[in-house]
């Protein structure tokens, strides 16, 4: 394990609402496991993003090349790998495909009604590891969507959140570890977070392979890489409920989620202002109020 001590201050309160968020997504996942077993990636994730914010503003869609050249120019992920993303979503209907009427040659694509609710959903999720009044969810569609293409567009633009810190990466590129990150996180007491070595409790492999139906293989190919990197560490017997986290991965995990917490924080917050000078739309003071950035000095 690694004992670096840098980072510490301001930590724990990044913790806490990187571990109040996580228990959300879990939940989120119970609700829309269907969904997530195509976006079981951040860089899957990333792609969602940003489709979400070409296709703002387009009632059509637009075209499937420009979202592959927008993707490979930045980073996300290569032409094929995202030609592929397509496809899955689009057989399961949750990306619509369509011709241009101006250019037969031209494929447009958009997000359908359902995904669209979907991320909705979402940012509520993330919205609830920042306000301690628990998970925000609006009754108006309008509302939450214009937070989440806030967000989306921030998040795509933002090239210290699109690129993880290399260990960071590890476990959130590799299929399903981001969930599997979500729920070790749960596991962990809050007054061990600033620890160099940090026990992660009652941590069953079998029962996580059932939970997120994920094969065991995958799990422990996971869990040897992760170990390979210092991230994670067994005392005893492999795949023992005895489970150690480096406290150095914890504290770059949170920073670099308190990213994604700021910005659909001050996208939620901008709606709010935007609702309540124009006096149109759902404003929801009360959830406003619980909404606190995590400690922007660390971001």
């Amino acid at each position: 394990m690694r004992t670096l001590h840098t980072g510490l201050e301001g930590h724990e309160a990044l913790f806490v609402a990187s571990q109040r968020q996580a228990s959300h997504v879990l939940a989120f996942h119970r609700r829309h496991s269907r969904f997530l077993r195509f976006v079981d990636s951040h860089q899957k994730w990333m792609l969602m993003h940003m489709i979400a914010d070409t296709c703002a503003g387009s009632a059509e869609g637009v075209a499937a090349n420009w979202i592959c050249e927008r993707a490979q120019d930045i980073g996300i992920a290569s032409r094929n790998t995202t030609l592929a993303f397509f496809g899955q979503l689009a057989a399961y209907g949750y990306l619509v495909r369509r011709e241009c009427d101006s250019d037969k040659r031209m494929k447009l694509v958009a997000l359908s009604r359902e995904t669209e609710k979907i991320l909705g959903e979402w940012v509520g999720v993330q919205l609830a590891g920042i306000s301690p009044v628990g998970e925000i969810t609006l009754d108006d569609d309008v509302t939450l969507r214009h937070i989440y293409l806030r967000s989306a567009g921030r998040l795509v633009g933002t090239p210290s959140y699109v690129r993880p810190p290399i260990d960071v990466g590890l476990m959130q590129d590799i299929r399903g570890g981001w969930l599997v990150m979500n729920d070790l996180l749960t596991h962990i007491d809050p007054t061990d977070c600033c620890k160099d070595s940090i026990a992660v409790s009652a941590f069953s492999i079998a029962q996580r392979a059932r939970d997120f139906a994920m094969s065991r293989s995958t799990i422990y190919r996971l869990f040897r890489l992760a170990e390979e990197a210092a991230i994670l560490g067994w005392e005893g017997e492999q795949g023992s409920d005895s489970l150690k986290m480096s406290g150095y991965h914890l504290r770059q995990y949170c920073r670099w989620n308190g990213r994604l917490l700021q910005i659909v924080c001050e996208a939620a917050q901008q709606a709010n202002d935007n609702c309540r000078q124009t006096g149109t739309g759902y404003y929801f003071p009360q959830a406003a109020a619980g909404i606190r950035a995590p400690a922007t000095r660390l971001l």
